[in-house]
């Protein structure tokens, strides 16, 4: 948090500092190969402000998705702030500039972790049922975007960040088994995140349903959707998403 309040008084050449860029080469390979734009899967590790700055500083188009609804000050500075190091910011209402932006190839980082809501796509965190928001799985499968979920440590010298990421995700079609297949490849990767350094992971919310009966309704709902069955009602993507 205080890293996030400074950065806008920070140099830019100190700011592009904070990832080294060796870590981010690669990543330009897998966006070119992508018949659509490149959605990065995140969550609240280690400092996705300094990732996103350092990502922009290449001069890659990159936009991210924050919900303007709780704290709509607070919303207006973090957009001045990241729009400063070349960080394009869309409220999650948006949807026609989402899909703007994955039409046009660009970069899209959405953050996954946003706590337990029981409209999502069931998958298993950790060995337990819950949610991930619907939007990463069903703009890829949509826009024809790859999916790369992206981890972000913080080094030991307490001042710069690595950059990692799984295997690309292909979402071949909005069909409800694809989805959530799609989803859970997604928690798995952040978990994998998570596992070395929870420390680093500062989420506020709960990420789990606490109800039992509740778990078990998520795991016969990922059954159901695994068996390419129809759901009951139409999946939102969420705020934040």
């Amino acid at each position: 948090m205080v890293e996030l309040a400074r950065l806008p008084k920070l140099a830019r050449e100190h700011a592009d500092q904070l990832v080294l860029g060796s870590d981010l080469d690669s990543i330009h390979q897998i966006w070119e190969e992508s018949k659509g734009g490149l959605i990065f899967s995140l969550g609240h590790v280690g400092n996705a402000e300094a990732a996103a700055a350092g990502v922009a500083s290449r001069g890659w188009p990159i936009s991210v998705v924050a919900d303007d609804s709780s704290f709509p000050g607070l919303f207006e500075e973090f957009r001045r702030t990241r729009e400063q190091w070349g960080v394009h910011v869309i409220p999650w209402r948006n949807l026609r500039e989402i899909y703007t932006i994955l039409r046009r190839r660009e970069m899209l980082a959405l953050l996954i972790d946003w706590g337990y809501r029981a409209d999502g796509i069931p998958v298993r965190l950790f060995d337990a049922w819950t949610t991930l928001p619907a939007g990463p799985a069903t703009l890829a499968a949509k826009t024809g975007s790859r999916i790369l979920p992206i981890t972000i440590h913080r080094n030991p010298d307490d001042r710069t960040f690595s950059i990692a990421w799984a295997d690309p995700i292909e979402v071949m079609s909005a069909d409800p088994a694809a989805l959530q297949a799609a989803s859970q490849r997604m928690a798995d990767a952040f978990a994998a995140t998570v596992a070395p350094a929870p420390e680093q992971w500062y989420s506020f919310k709960p990420v789990w349903p606490t109800d039992p009966a509740e778990s078990e309704g998520l795991a016969r709902r990922a059954a159901t959707m695994m068996a390419n069955e129809p759901l009951p009602g139409p999946v939102s993507p969420g705020p934040g998403r």
